[in-house]
């Protein structure tokens, strides 16, 4: 055999080869490590073949232990677009607080059982009857405008670069300053005004009217109907817990009636068509109906916390 270990180990590995192969061929019987060789991989033969074998979960060994790593791909955002993202956010942040610093509160007042006295943000004095509501709708330096349910009476600080309005059901009242009363229960608005100017405009079309002291107009189903002359203590004694009339229906006292107390009063048509002139006192709702019930003939008796109704004596 060749003397150098290069060739030597050369020769060996293609003598295992052709071995491996099936090839009959013949070792040095000198090289001792080559007979070991040969020993050790007939142990590892015939331990493979006596052990069980699943074939697919050798391939699946064979396939991870072959397979090459997936690496996940980081993506690095730029600087920049980090700082861009950061101004964007700070924007908004802004924004959404200059919003609310710009954005006036809208006040909504409700005057429960009591008459209650409020000053709005202007100056301007309003007298809230029973179970009336006033909301704020439109607040800026040249504009106030509210929603009345039920019955105010306002007084305006005259402005003339500001136009103040109230707006109900039927429509609406525009001021520059001034005093009138709003009413707005049995299904009408009731405008009166007892000082300068005020023009109420129907919800309908161009129906509109312009009121002097001492005059009031009615809108209906969005439109305005004539103007008509009445006595101001007829309009504003509510506000002294009295209710005063002269020639009025009995109709529309109740109806006057159930607002304030937030009542319900059923009665007869043949007594609802009776005219009367008079004072009630409002304080007390149980005192009120009473001297109404003998004022008519009768009395009106209670069936419910709310609701009552109209009894002729026998």
């Amino acid at each position: 055999m060749n003397s150098n270990p290069e060739n030597t180990n050369l020769m060996l590995a293609r003598l295992i080869d052709q071995q491996n192969r099936g090839e009959r061929v013949s070792f040095p019987a000198d090289d001792g490590f080559v007979w070991e060789m040969i020993a050790f991989r007939e142990e590892i033969q015939k331990d493979w073949l006596h052990a069980d074998h699943d074939s697919a979960s050798d391939w699946n060994s064979i396939e991870r232990a072959t397979k090459p790593i997936t690496r996940t791909k980081v993506t690095v955002l730029p600087i920049y677009y980090k700082i861009a993202v950061a101004a964007l956010l700070l924007l908004v942040a802004f924004w959404t607080v200059f919003m609310l610093i710009q954005t006036p509160e809208m006040q909504v007042f409700s005057s429960k059982d009591q008459i209650q006295m409020i000053t709005l943000s202007d100056g301007s004095k309003v007298t809230l009857r029973p179970f009336s509501t006033l909301s704020e709708t439109v607040k800026n330096d040249s504009n106030h405008q509210y929603e009345l349910t039920g019955e105010a009476f306002f007084e305006i600080e005259k402005n003339p670069d500001r136009l103040f309005s109230v707006r109900t059901t039927d429509g609406r009242v525009e001021v520059l300053g001034t005093t009138f009363n709003v009413s707005t229960w049995a299904d009408e608005t009731r405008v009166y005004l007892l000082d300068g100017s005020v023009q109420v405009r129907g919800g309908a079309g161009d129906s509109h009217q312009i009121l002097k002291p001492g005059e009031q107009v009615s809108m209906k189903d969005g439109l305005v109907l004539p103007i008509s002359e009445v006595e101001q203590d007829e309009i504003i004694h509510w506000m002294n817990q009295t209710l005063r009339f002269r020639e009025r229906q009995l109709d529309s006292i109740l109806n006057e009636l159930e607002h304030h107390f937030n009542i319900t009063i059923s009665a007869p048509d043949s007594v609802r068509d009776q005219t009367l002139s008079g004072t009630i006192i409002l304080s007390d709702r149980e005192q009120t109906l009473l001297d109404l019930g003998l004022v008519l003939g009768g009395r009106f008796i209670q069936t419910d916390d709310s609701t009552y109704y109209f009894s002729a004596a026998n």
